[in-house]
C-alpha cells in the first residue's frame, strides 16, 4: 500500500496531470511513492532572443558589435528564463494547485503562507511573463546603440555606418 503527504492511496485520488505514480522511483534508499509533475514551458519566456536578433540584424554596425550584442542577449535571454520558471513553479505551488497540494506546499515551506511572500510570487510571475521577455531585450538593444536610436527619433546624421570592408 503507498501512502502520499497527501493521503492518496492510488493515482485516481491524485490530481490529474500533476502527480503520477511511479513503482520504480527509488532514489538512495529513500521511497517516493509518487513523482510530482509540473507543466513548464520555457519559451513563453524566451520571446525576446528572436526579437533582439531582429533589432539587431536590423541595425547599422559592425559585425562584432552586433556579436557581443546577440552574446549579451542570450546572457539576458537565459536570465529571464531561469526567473521565469522559478516564479511560475512557485506560483503553482502555492497559488493554483488544488488545495491539498497547496496547504501541502505551504507546510513544507512556512514562508509561503504569509500574504506578502504570496502577492510577491504572484508580482514576480507576472513581471517574468508579460514585462521581463518583451521590453529587457529591446532595452538592451536601445543601450548597445544609442546613437542609432537618436538618429531614428532625431533624424540626425551624425551616425554614420562604416563600409564593410
Amino acid at each position: 500500500m503507498l501512502h502520499t503527504y497527501l493521503g492518496a492511496h492510488s493515482s485516481a485520488e491524485l490530481p490529474q496531470g500533476f502527480a503520477r505514480f511511479s513503482a520504480n522511483f527509488f532514489v538512495t534508499g529513500q521511497h517516493y511513492p509518487f513523482l510530482l509533475t509540473l507543466p513548464l514551458d520555457s519559451l513563453k519566456y524566451a520571446y525576446g532572443l528572436p526579437v533582439l536578433s531582429a533589432l539587431v540584424l536590423a541595425s547599422p554596425g559592425q559585425a562584432s558589435t552586433k556579436l557581443m550584442t546577440l552574446f549579451l542577449g542570450w546572457g539576458l535571454v537565459s536570465l529571464i528564463v531561469v526567473w521565469g520558471l522559478y516564479f511560475n513553479t512557485a506560483n503553482l505551488l502555492v497559488l493554483d494547485f488544488k488545495p491539498a497540494l497547496t496547504n501541502q506546499a505551504k507546510t513544507l515551506w512556512p514562508l509561503f503562507n504569509e500574504e506578502l511572500v504570496q502577492a510577491f510570487i504572484a508580482l514576480a510571475y507576472r513581471i517574468g511573463f508579460l514585462i521581463f521577455p518583451a521590453v529587457l531585450p529591446i532595452l538592451l538593444w536601445a543601450q548597445r546603440n544609442p546613437l542609432f536610436l537618436e538618429q531614428l527619433i532625431h533624424g540626425s546624421l551624425r551616425y554614420e555606418s562604416k563600409p564593410q570592408t
